[in-house]
């Protein structure tokens, strides 16, 4: 989730066509994949929130993270 809806643009699409940068399918913006930096959009230089991800006995597990007030 991103902003209260999901980040994709279509199922499991996430990137942009030459799969460099992580595309937000509300306000369009382009974020680096590893440091989740925007680099275009509404919100440069703000970043994506890191979730902790694992593959367990074939499953994607994340942990979200802790919600503060």
């Amino acid at each position: 989730m991103h902003v209260g809806h999901p980040l994709n643009w279509q199922p499991d699409s996430f990137l942009n066509a030459d799969g460099s940068l992580i595309v937000c399918a509300s306000h369009g913006a382009l974020y680096e994949i590893d440091s989740g930096v925007c680099v275009s959009g509404p919100c440069p230089g703000k970043t994506l929130r890191k979730v902790s991800v694992e593959i367990r006995d074939g499953e994607v597990v994340v942990r979200a993270p802790i919600q503060q007030t």
